[in-house]
C-alpha cells in the first residue's frame, strides 16, 4: 500500500469492514512516513472498526543487529550498517549480493521507483547531489538547481 489510489483505498475499506464476518484475511505493507500518499493509507485505516485491523510495525534493525547478521555472511557490518541505517529491506539486499561494490538491483530498483515520485525541484536536488563524492555544500547545489541559497 506504499502508493494505492483512490479505487484501492476504497477497495481496502469495503473489505476491512466486512472481514469479521469471513475466513479472510487482508494483509499488505506500508510505509510509515508522513508523506500524503500514507496519510491516505492511514486515514483508510482509520475507518475500518478497529477489531478488524492488527498493525504490526518493523522498527529498523540495530547496529547490534546488522553486524551479527553481517558477520554471519562473513560481510562488513560497520559499512553495511552506515549505507542502510538498519533498513531490513536493504540490510538483507546487501548481505545476499554477490558483488558488495555494487548495489543490487533490488536496492536500485526502490531507490528509483521512491526518485520517480518527487516533485520536479526535489528531483533536480536529488540528481544534483548524487554527483558529490561525500558532501555537498549549500551553495553549490543551489547554483546547480538554479535557486536561491537560503
Amino acid at each position: 500500500m506504499h502508493w494505492a489510489d483512490d479505487a484501492t483505498l476504497d477497495f481496502v475499506r469495503f473489505l476491512g469492514r466486512r472481514l469479521a464476518n469471513t475466513h479472510m484475511l487482508l494483509l499488505f505493507t506500508a510505509r510509515t512516513d508522513r508523506s500524503e500518499g500514507q496519510m491516505r493509507v492511514r486515514r483508510a485505516l482509520g475507518e475500518i472498526p478497529s477489531g478488524n485491523v492488527q498493525r504490526i510495525d518493523v522498527p529498523l534493525l540495530s547496529e547490534a543487529a546488522v553486524l551479527s547478521l553481517a558477520d554471519a555472511a562473513g560481510r562488513d557490518g560497520d559499512a553495511i550498517y552506515r549505507a542502510t541505517a538498519g533498513n531490513a529491506f536493504f540490510v538483507t539486499e546487501l548481505l545476499a549480493a554477490e558483488n558488495v561494490a555494487t548495489p543490487p538491483a533490488s536496492v536500485r530498483d526502490a531507490v528509483l521507483a521512491r526518485a520517480e515520485r518527487l516533485s520536479p525541484g526535489a528531483r533536480s536536488m536529488l540528481d544534483a547531489v548524487s554527483v558529490f563524492p561525500r558532501r555537498a555544500d549549500a551553495w553549490a547545489l543551489s547554483g546547480l538547481c538554479g535557486i536561491a541559497a537560503a
